[in-house]
C-alpha cells in the first residue's frame, strides 16, 4: 500500500475523514485484488482516485 498519496488524494481525503459527510471512510482498502483509496463500508461503496465503484461487495 501507498505511503504518500497523490494531491487528488489528499484533498479528497479532507473532505472524507471525520465523518464530515455523515459516513465514516475508510483509506486504502482492497477488495478483489484491487486497492481502492476510500471506502465507506455502510455504504459499500468503494472510490479510487480517478474512478467510483458502487456496490462490488456481495451482501
Amino acid at each position: 500500500m501507498r505511503q504518500n498519496p497523490t494531491e487528488a488524494e489528499r484533498i479528497l481525503w479532507q473532505h472524507l475523514r471525520y465523518d464530515q459527510l455523515g459516513v465514516r471512510f475508510r483509506r486504502q482498502f482492497m477488495c478483489t485484488g484491487a486497492i481502492f483509496d476510500f471506502y465507506a463500508p455502510k455504504l459499500r461503496l468503494a472510490i479510487k482516485s480517478t474512478v467510483i465503484f458502487i456496490s462490488l461487495l456481495p451482501k
